[in-house]
């Protein structure tokens, strides 16, 4: 009979201690799920934020494309006008260095400005991640602040793209000077948009560091 009992007994514990075993799997599958159902939550956000502020950006450029487009006519009074005054120059080898350098002028802008575009829209990918952390909201005025940064540089960035420049050729003995002004004009331009991006670039880094 005692046998009996303690096999019963042995039998009952053994299978509250599997039922717990199984409670214990059921819970660990609750927290798993749940923590993958948040992970993929917020990636989720993260991925749709990230394509709303690259919609955004396409938004700006193809509106720069349009500007492009419609000034387009302009530039190619501006390019007529070049080619008469460059037939001032009588030597040759200038000749075909300033019309090679006046093409080349459009040529850096241009890229510039892909560079730049290239450049904000990573910024404004790192803000979004950033917007999703659990500690974001230690920085919400830097994020603003940053945002502000990065629309600055994007309507500096605008402006330069609808600019043209062209060497205005006087004569051939001022040549230099001409060509000289142009870059100049330029080298300004570049440098008045660098400094906008600069300060975006370190408004967002100032955001990384106050949530270290």
């Amino acid at each position: 009979m005692k046998s009996k009992l303690s096999l019963l007994l042995a039998s009952l514990l053994l299978v509250f201690s599997v039922g717990f075993v199984f409670a214990d799997d059921d819970v660990d599958d609750d927290s798993m799920e749940t923590r993958d159902r948040v992970r993929d939550e917020v990636e989720q956000r993260v991925s749709d934020r990230l394509e709303a502020a690259e919609a955004k950006r396409m938004e700006v450029r193809d509106r720069i494309e349009v500007q492009r487009e419609e000034r387009s006519q302009t530039l190619e009074q501006k390019r007529e006008q070049f080619q008469e005054r460059l037939q001032l120059i009588k030597d040759e080898r200038k000749k075909a260095a300033t019309e090679k350098l006046n093409t080349r002028l459009s040529t850096v802008k241009d890229k510039w400005v892909d560079h730049w575009n290239n450049v904000l829209t990573r910024l404004e990918g790192v803000l979004v991640k950033i917007e999703e952390r659990d500690d974001a909201n230690d920085v919400t005025s830097e994020i603003a602040t940053a945002r502000t940064a990065i629309a600055a540089a994007q309507t500096s960035i605008n402006e330069l793209s609808a600019k043209t420049y062209e060497i205005e050729i006087t004569d051939e003995e001022g040549l230099g000077d001409d060509v000289s002004s142009a870059v100049a004009t330029l080298k300004d331009d570049l440098t008045e948009v660098g400094t906008d991006m600069k300060a975006a670039h370190d408004a967002v880094t100032t955001v990384i560091s106050a949530l270290k």
